[in-house]
């Protein structure tokens, strides 16, 4: 009898313990699998609690107005996996707020106020998979930011899209414009890199460049104009590249051509088809349709295409048919169709044809002989 009492004494002591463990206002549950989530979503807090249980397993304080992330926040948290400050007001996280946490996996740290990540902020995680960077204020991440991450294979550092934004009052968004060379090395499992609704004008060559792991890149809804030669050489796993809605006007041939197991690659909505560079990756020879009306291509001292035109058309790829000098011969002049995109040759001194190239026999002069160019015959002539 007196050993079941003893039993029962010490099961209520345990439950008590983790009970008393559990921080004010926070609710404490034990999972199926023997894990413990503490949850402190929605009370209020403007700092985070110290005094969490050390064999917590699961942290979430979502909806509070918490500010900062002190150093040692989860100090002695050996089994902690997963920290969620979601929808706060947080815009400061001290160096050493994530300190020696070994199985920690899921950072989430989504739509908040964070401005800036100084050198250190994640940093000697060994388990790290994710961080969630989603919707706060970025407007920098500094080299040293990840640092001993071995593990990490996902990272979210986007925006809200302006159609998302038109249902919401306030429209959070993180604003980068640059990415320091460096800023992901050492993320060599780095899997996922979301980008999309920051503020980039430039894909810099050197700032994929150790990120050799990536299958998945999104950079939507930026301000990118120029993405430099060998942005993307050495991501040799990507097979999704995503980048709808920037400002792109020019891409080269060669700049996904190390990209040997890339199958989805969107940049249709941010150039027009004539901003192609339309060579193969093969033969780095010129596509049969890159310069039209008859138009050969080749290349010129710096690699870019260049179409010579045959008589009767101008332009970049031979497209353009209006007047140009030289196009009506032996002094004959040269007008625009008013009802087609064609030129017409006004002969005289008895010269006739398309380009009044051809002499009529028998006729003095024929000062108003009206001919039609038509397309594709100037060749002939």
């Amino acid at each position: 009898m007196y050993s079941k009492v003893a039993v029962g004494l010490l099961i209520i002591a345990v439950y008590t313990d983790v009970v008393l463990l559990c921080p004010n206002n926070c609710s404490c549950y034990k999972l199926q699998d023997g894990r413990h989530h503490i949850d402190c979503n929605n009370q209020g807090f403007t700092t985070i609690p110290r005094n969490f249980p050390n064999d917590s397993s699961i942290i979430s304080v979502d909806l509070n107005y918490i500010t900062t992330i002190e150093e040692g926040a989860f100090q002695d948290m050996q089994l902690l996996t997963i920290v969620a400050i979601r929808l706060s007001e947080l815009s400061t996280i001290e160096t050493g707020a994530f300190r020696a946490l070994p199985n920690l996996i899921n950072i989430d740290l989504y739509t908040n106020r964070i401005t800036i990540l100084e050198p250190g902020t994640f940093k000697d995680l060994p388990r790290l998979a994710s961080i969630e960077l989603g919707s706060n204020q970025l407007v920098t991440i500094q080299k040293g930011t990840f640092v001993d991450l071995p593990a990490l294979s996902s990272l979210y550092v986007y925006s809200f899209t302006d159609l998302f934004c038109k249902s919401q009052d306030i429209c959070p968004g993180n604003e980068i414009a640059t990415l320091q060379k460096g800023v992901f090395q050492g993320l060599s499992q780095l899997q996922e890199l979301y980008l999309s609704g920051n503020s980039l004008t430039l894909v810099n060559n050197s700032t994929f460049e150790t990120l050799t792991s990536l299958i998945y890149l999104l950079l939507t809804d930026n301000l990118i104009t120029t993405i430099q030669q060998g942005s993307f050489q050495n991501l040799s796993s990507l097979v999704t590249l995503n980048m709808i809605g920037n400002k792109l006007t020019f891409v080269k041939n060669d700049t996904f051509e190390h990209n040997i197991k890339l199958q989805y690659l969107i940049l249709l909505s941010s150039l027009q088809e004539s901003d192609l560079d339309n060579c193969t990756f093969t033969d780095n020879s010129c596509h049969p349709d890159y310069c039209l009306n008859g138009g050969s291509c080749s290349r010129d001292s710096n690699g870019d295409l260049i179409c010579s035109c045959v008589v009767g058309w101008t332009g970049a790829k031979c497209n353009d048919s209006s007047c140009h000098p030289g196009i009506c011969s032996n002094g004959g002049s040269c007008s625009q169709n008013l009802n087609s995109s064609d030129s017409v040759c006004s002969c005289v001194g008895g010269w006739t044809g398309a380009a009044c190239t051809g002499k009529r026999e028998n006729v003095k002069e024929i000062d108003n002989g009206i001919y039609t160019a038509f397309r594709r015959k100037y060749s002939s002539l």
